[in-house]
């Protein structure tokens, strides 16, 4: 898993001053047939849980095409900062454009909040 920014521990501002109980994440998944899916959350582990999740919500393509492992992971002080960072990589339309921009380490620092 390739990981943007390195995290202290939680709830307890780190050395740039962000408190861990109030961020946001933007983060993608990969299947193993090789797909994505990008999203945004307050709770990694718990939307992992979710999108791993077979018994509820039938239909979803989380469900249908997992078991999904997470890939890669970015920071966000504000929801409204992940989720514009979220739409940026939706944007781009390309796995090629991830796996050689986000997993190999070339993060481009994008909005204010979101951390390279």
């Amino acid at each position: 898993m390739v990981e943007s920014r390195q995290v202290g521990i939680v709830g307890s501002p780190d050395a740039s001053g962000w408190n861990h109980d109030f961020m946001f994440w933007v983060y993608i998944l990969q299947n193993p047939q090789g797909k994505f899916y990008i999203g945004q959350t307050h709770d990694l582990v718990e939307r992992l849980a979710s999108h791993n999740s077979t018994d509820t919500a039938a239909g979803q393509f989380t469900r249908k095409n997992g078991p999904w492992q997470l890939v890669w992971k970015e920071q966000h002080a504000t929801r409204a900062s992940a989720m514009a960072r979220e739409r940026e990589i939706k944007a781009m339309k390309s796995s090629r454009w991830i796996r050689e921009n986000l997993l190999n380490g070339g993060v481009p620092t994008g909005r204010d909040g979101a951390t390279s």
